[in-house]
């Protein structure tokens, strides 16, 4: 029986919502019932907040990857929860050049 290494064992808890730019509001949508969420993805220095509305059926992930058409991305890390809507921050971002590259 093969071992799992601690980050392999990580990768697996850490849930990924991969999503297109199309798919980003301008402003907090309804979530009607309770199998869908709605997160806030931070990035103050790009102008203002974004929002997502969570597929159906689905908690809310761990990480927001948002992918572009050129290859790049913009990854968002889950920061907390108020109410029924959880924040995430950005941490990197491979598609603003010198704005965030990685932070720890």
């Amino acid at each position: 029986m093969r071992r799992r290494l601690r980050t392999e064992t990580q990768e697996h808890a850490d849930t990924v919502l991969r999503l297109q730019p199309a798919e980003l509001h301008d402003t907090a949508p309804f979530a009607p019932g309770d199998d869908r969420f709605v997160a806030e993805l931070a990035s103050p220095g790009l102008g203002a907040c974004s929002f997502v509305l969570g597929p159906q059926g689905t908690p809310a992930p761990a990480w927001i990857v948002l992918d572009y058409a050129d290859g790049q991305q913009r990854r968002w890390r889950r920061a907390r929860r108020a109410g029924g809507r959880h924040f995430f921050t950005l941490v990197e971002d491979t598609a603003s050049a010198g704005y965030i590259t990685t932070v720890a």
